[in-house]
């Protein structure tokens, strides 16, 4: 069975790409939500081993996401990793743990990711 991404991001066009390189990869079942408002309904029906988060979404930004997800029980073990349009040494985003800029660069991405599921297995 692959290890399962849910990848939070309000652009369209970027969360589509992103999930066409990691599905090219062969290696990961990826699942796309555009609205943060539906994160946590999308994580608890697809299970993912790890959450790609946008950080600066409408409605919800990733931290409110991350927190929603952290304190559901039956997605315990969900990692998240952080992606961001933001200056990376904002004060905001100084401790969220691993964190991508964007634009994300693919190799950059695929590492992180496989690293992030290699310290689960």
């Amino acid at each position: 069975m692959k290890p399962r991404i849910l990848l939070v991001d309000d652009d369209p066009e970027l969360a589509y790409v992103l999930r066409r390189v990691l599905e090219e990869t062969e290696r990961y079942e990826v699942q796309v939500e555009i609205f943060s408002t539906d994160a946590l309904e999308a994580a608890k029906t697809f299970r993912p081993d790890l959450v790609i988060l946008d950080l600066n979404m409408p409605g919800k930004d990733g931290f409110q996401v991350a927190a929603e997800i952290a304190a559901e029980r039956s997605l315990e073990g969900a990692q998240i990793l952080f992606m961001t349009g933001m200056d990376v040494d904002d004060e905001q985003t100084r401790n969220v743990g691993t964190l991508l800029a964007k634009p994300v660069r693919m190799a950059e991405l695929i590492n992180a990711v496989d690293g992030f599921l290699a310290d689960r297995a």
